[in-house]
C-alpha cells in the first residue's frame, strides 16, 4: 500500500509536463510562462520536503502522507479554471497547492517503508525511488492518453484513486519508522562531505529537470501527437527503472562511485544521439538506454549522502532531495526561457546532456580522492 500511494503521488507528479502543451493551447501560455508553471510545481513539491522533512520524526502513523495524495490530487483540476477570470493565477494556486501535497507525502512515505526489516535500507531506498520514477514516467503517459481524448477535464478521473489510496493507508494502520541513535561508522564513504555529493547530484537533477519538462514540447513542435511525448518519457524513466535494478546490484561490488561514472558514460551518447534524430519516431528508442545510464546515478547518490558527513541526516536527506530537485526547478525558469526566447527547445534539449557529464566528472574526482584515503588508512 505504501509503494501504491509513493507512485500515485508521482503520478500526479508527472502529469503537467507531459500535457504541457495542451495547457498552453487552451489557456494561450507561452513557453515561457509554461515553464514558469512547472518550475512552482517542482520548486513546491522539493521546498516543502526542506521545511517539513524533520516534522513528527517521532511520530510512527502517517498523517502528512494521505494529506499528501490527496494533496496531490489537486493538480487534476486544471479543467475547472476560468479562462476569463486570471487563468495564470489560478494554474500557479493549483500548481502549489498540488506541490505542497507531493512534497509533503515524501518524507513519510520513504519512512514508512524503512519498516520493511526484510530488507536493508539501501534496497528499500531503491525500491522507494524506483516507484517514484515510474510513476513519474506513467503519469506522464496517462495524463497524455486521458488529455487526448477528453481534454484537460480527463485528469478528473484519476481523482478516485487517490481517495481509494489515502483512505486504505489509514484503514490498514501503515506505520512510520523513527530515527535510531546514529552507530560510528568507518567505511571510506563516511569520509565524504555530504556538500560533494550534493555537488554531483544537482546537474543530474537539473539536466533530468529539463529533459523530461521540454521534451514533450518539443516534440509536439515537431507534430507528434501530445501522447507521443508521454510515451517518450515513459521510455526514458522506464529504461531508468530497468537500470537502477541492475547498477544497484553492481554497485555492491563496483562500489557507488565507479557505477556512476560508468552509468553516465554509457547514457550520454545515446542522448546525443536522440537529440540528433529526435525528428524521426523511431528515435525515442534510444531514449530507453539513455535512461538506463544517467537515471539510476542518481538513487546511489541518495544513498551515499546518507553516510555522507555534514549535516544531520535529516537535512541530507531533505537537502538530496528536495534541495538538489527545488534548486533544478529555479534554474529551469531561466533554461526555460532561455528556450523560448533566444536558442530554442531543440538547442537547450541538445545540450542538457553536459550536466550528466559534470556529474561523472565528480564521480571521477571522488574515485580518486577515495583513494587517496584509502592509502592513508593503510598506511
Amino acid at each position: 500500500m505504501l509503494t501504491f500511494g509513493h507512485f500515485l503521488v508521482d503520478v500526479f507528479s508527472g502529469m503537467m509536463p507531459a500535457v504541457l502543451p495542451e495547457i498552453r493551447s487552451s489557456f494561450s501560455m507561452s513557453l515561457t510562462r509554461g515553464v514558469v508553471l512547472l518550475s512552482v510545481l517542482s520548486f513546491a513539491a522539493n521546498g516543502v520536503q526542506i521545511l517539513t522533512g524533520h516534522m513528527r520524526a517521532e511520530q510512527t502513523r502517517p498523517l502528512f502522507l494521505p494529506l499528501g495524495i490527496l494533496g496531490s490530487a489537486v493538480l487534476c483540476l486544471m479543467a475547472l479554471v476560468p479562462m476569463d477570470f486570471l487563468p495564470d493565477l489560478w494554474l500557479y494556486v493549483i500548481a502549489l497547492v498540488g506541490g505542497v501535497g507531493i512534497g509533503i507525502a515524501h518524507p513519510e512515505g520513504l519512512r514508512g517503508i524503512y519498516t520493511l526489516d526484510k530488507i536493508s535500507g539501501a534496497l528499500a531506498t531503491s525500491i522507494f525511488m524506483m516507484c517514484g520514477f515510474f510513476g513519474y514516467a506513467v503519469g506522464g503517459w496517462i495524463a497524455s492518453i486521458l488529455v487526448s481524448s477528453l481534454g484537460l477535464g480527463g485528469l478528473m478521473f484519476l481523482i478516485p484513486a487517490a481517495a481509494l489510496a489515502a483512505g486504505a493507508i489509514m484503514l490498514f494502520r501503515v506505520r512510520l519508522a523513527v530515527d535510531k541513535p546514529p552507530k560510528n561508522g568507518g567505511e571510506v564513504v563516511d569520509q565524504i562531505s555530504f556538500w560533494t555529493v550534493f555537488a554531483m547530484a544537482l546537474p543530474v537533477t537539473l539536466a533530468s529537470t529539463v529533459i523530461v519538462g521540454l521534451l514533450p514540447s518539443r516534440l509536439n513542435e515537431l507534430k507528434f501527437p501530445l501522447e507521443f511525448g508521454g510515451f517518450s518519457t515513459l521510455l526514458l524513466i522506464g529504461g531508468g527503472v530497468i537500470g537502477s535494478l541492475f547498477w544497484g546490484w553492481v554497485a555492491g561490488r563496483l562500489g557507488e562511485h565507479r557505477c556512476i561514472v560508468l552509468a553516465l558514460l554509457m547514457g550520454i551518447p545515446f542522448l546525443v544521439l536522440h537529440g540528433w534524430f529526435m525528428q524521426h519516431e523511431w528515435a525515442a528508442w534510444l531514449l530507453v538506454v539513455g535512461g538506463f545510464g544517467v537515471i539510476p546515478p542518481y538513487p546511489l547518490m541518495v544513498n551515499m549522502a546518507r553516510h555522507s558527513r555534514g549535516l544531520k541526516l535529516g537535512s541530507r536527506m531533505a537537502m538530496i532531495v528536495g534541495g538538489a530537485w527545488g534548486l533544478s526547478g529555479v534554474f529551469f525558469i531561466g533554461i526555460g526561457a532561455l528556450a523560448d526566447k533566444v536558442v530554442g527547445l531543440q538547442n537547450v534539449l541538445n545540450w542538457a546532456w553536459v550536466g550528466y557529464l559534470v556529474a561523472a566528472m565528480v564521480a571521477v574526482w571522488l574515485i580518486y580522492k577515495s583513494s587517496k584515503i584509502t592509502s592513508k588508512s593503510a598506511s
